[in-house]
């Protein structure tokens, strides 16, 4: 009788046991119930620090760069850059056409010389000729090679401009302009017309002095 009221002990404490146990599991079931967490939203503040995309053009310089296509029909400036060894060339140009005196001399009576070079920018032809009083004769001297005396305007240099930041302001020549970093250098533009009157790119300073708007006739572009 004895033994037996042991062994009948020793089952209840081994019920009791592993109920205690199976109870103490549950929670580490619950963990690792296969249901995946959900993923964390990003917050706000994240969700805007993306990136400036490269290429921009800032709001309040965007206006500036598009004066120049409605305001200037013709352009006649004195220019100063690495084609002319900083000599001062005299550009007209009135659409497609365009004229530059390349020298300045006081003697054009050689059989070759010639004092102006006219270009047609739709063509792609340019021709030299010499029409100052001392030529013998005035006329046609020959064709030229259009890439070798094209100069780039300050029209051309506002084409393809996509990335522009404005980092100051000031005057030249009595005009205000604004100073803008580019894509394709460091523009001082002048802000009624929309042009720019400086550009230094890569050490290299390009000069529009003097410059005049729509005062360019067609008889200065065409020989």
């Amino acid at each position: 009788m004895k033994h037996y009221c042991v062994l009948s002990l020793l089952i209840v404490v081994l019920l009791l046991g592993g109920c205690a146990s199976q109870q103490a599991a549950e929670p580490a079931a619950q963990q690792t119930s296969g249901v995946p967490e959900k993923a964390a939203t990003p917050s706000a503040q994240a969700q805007q620090e993306v990136p400036a995309a490269q290429g921009t053009i800032e709001a309040d310089v965007a206006p500036l760069l598009k004066l120049a296509a409605t305001k200037v029909k013709s352009l006649n400036y004195h220019y100063s850059g690495p084609e002319t060894n900083n000599d001062l060339y005299d550009i007209f140009i009135k659409g497609t056409k365009t004229a530059y005196v390349p020298f300045d001399k006081n003697d054009y009576s050689g059989a070759t010389a010639y004092n102006i070079i006219f270009l047609d920018t739709t063509s792609k032809t340019a021709m030299s000729y010499c029409t100052d009083q001392t030529c013998t004769p005035k006329g046609k001297r020959g064709d030229l090679a259009y890439t070798a005396v094209y100069i780039a305007t300050p029209l051309d240099w506002m084409v393809g401009i996509t990335s522009a930041k404005k980092v100051g302001t000031e005057t030249i020549e009595k005009r205000a302009v604004t100073i803008i970093e580019t894509n394709k250098g460091k523009m001082w533009i002048e802000n009624f017309f929309g042009v720019p009157m400086k550009i230094q790119k890569d050490g290299t300073t390009y000069s529009f002095q003097q410059v005049a708007f729509n005062g360019v006739q067609d008889a200065q572009v065409n020989p």
